[in-house]
């Protein structure tokens, strides 16, 4: 058994971080070069922003979710959108509609039934672990049904930090930043009481400028070691 390729594209475009008609048309031209196979990714841009002054609490909206999927298929169709300045605009050198599934990514419950509602697919940033992972996947089921579809006509996908060595230690710390920064976000089930202080610990101190590295909080020395 062979895994198929990946297929081309972003896993977690934002609004806040590049201008929907930019993402719209970088997409646009990857489909290009690899017909039928491009996806595009989109999420509320949580790190980025932060690094804009915004909080966590600021960009984790579903109506930002549903904005940025609602524009991507509107300009991948070739039709105008309007812009924050009140002008139209529209991706003006498409020639023809490009059909590019649009997973949306989340992990706390709305944004993951968001994902339901408004995407072809979803990326669940929300660990590995069986009873999450369920959680999860029931959040997503229940945002398809509002919009009168099934799971069955979902890609889901996991987000999850991995690094594989041959010095465990090492290894450990190569994925240690991504899953503090995977910690910041909600999760479909409570945390643990005995590790809610931590995780509210990582959520103070965590540094968006050092984004998803060992540098990011207090993660080179956590809890979770």
């Amino acid at each position: 058994m062979r895994p198929a390729p990946s297929p081309p594209g972003a896993s977690g475009s934002a609004p806040h971080s590049g201008h929907v008609s930019v993402t719209a048309s970088a997409i646009a031209s990857r489909e290009e070069l690899a017909e039928g196979r491009a996806v595009i990714g989109v999420g509320t841009g949580g790190s980025a922003a932060q690094t804009m002054g915004l909080t966590l609490r600021q960009t984790a909206r579903t109506a930002t979710l549903k904005s940025m999927a609602t524009s991507l298929r509107r300009l991948l169709r070739g039709e105008p959108i309007r812009f924050e300045s009140d002008s139209e605009g529209r991706l003006a050198w498409l020639g023809r509609a490009r059909r590019i599934p649009i997973h949306a990514v989340g992990s706390g419950p709305r944004l993951l039934a968001a994902a339901g509602r408004v995407g072809d697919g979803a990326t669940m940033y929300a660990s590995v672990d069986p009873d999450i992972l369920r959680a999860g996947v029931a959040c997503v089921a229940a945002g398809a049904g509002e919009s009168r579809r099934e799971l069955a006509d979902f890609d889901l996908a996991i987000r999850a930090p991995a690094s594989v060595g041959r010095n465990r230690m090492v290894a450990r710390d190569h994925a240690r930043g991504r899953v503090a920064s995977a910690l910041r976000h909600p999760s479909p089930v409570p945390f643990r009481p005995e590790d809610a202080p931590g995780v509210e610990r990582l959520r103070r101190e965590y540094d968006a400028f050092q984004h998803a590295t060992t540098l990011a909080s207090w993660c080179s020395t956590g809890w979770w070691t």
